[in-house]
């Protein structure tokens, strides 16, 4: 087992760095494309509806951002391996979504409602059922 070096640290700072950039992005678009504009006592607010599409988009590559800027950093072959069983099962759960939300179906309300979590609106179950999809990919990959 190798020490955690300096490089390991700056790689996963420069991956964290990368996922605010894609956090950044990910809300322009929302702001731009999604958004509503209400007008309230003469100023105007943007309104951006829960979807979990872009719940995942932004919340789901966190890990992915973070061993990407260890693998830049590093060059350690292992990491290749690991950021395609990410990406493999980011894709995935992010196309469950895409179809669910083309049929009109929101994955955070089938969620709360089977099994009683607490607000209609509740993203967590949605990005812990995506890490949960990923994680399995990433153990299936290994065998």
């Amino acid at each position: 087992m190798s020490r955690f070096s300096r490089f390991d640290a700056a790689g996963m700072l420069f991956g964290l760095l990368l996922y605010y950039i894609w956090i950044f992005m990910i809300l322009l678009i929302q702001s731009f494309f999604f958004a509503k504009k209400y007008a309230i006592h003469g100023t105007s607010v943007l309104k951006i509806p829960p979807n979990d599409v872009f719940v995942w988009l932004s919340d789901g590559l966190l890990v992915f951002y973070l061993v990407l800027g260890h693998y830049i950093f590093t060059n350690k072959a292992s990491d290749v391996k690991v950021l395609r069983s990410l990406l493999l099962g980011f894709g995935v759960w992010l196309s469950v979504l895409v179809i669910l939300s083309l049929f009109g179906f929101s994955m955070s309300v089938i969620l709360q409602q089977s099994f009683e979590l607490g607000q209609p609106n509740s993203t967590f179950a949605t990005v812990l059922m995506g890490y949960l999809v990923t994680l399995a990919i990433c153990l299936i990959k290994r065998l």
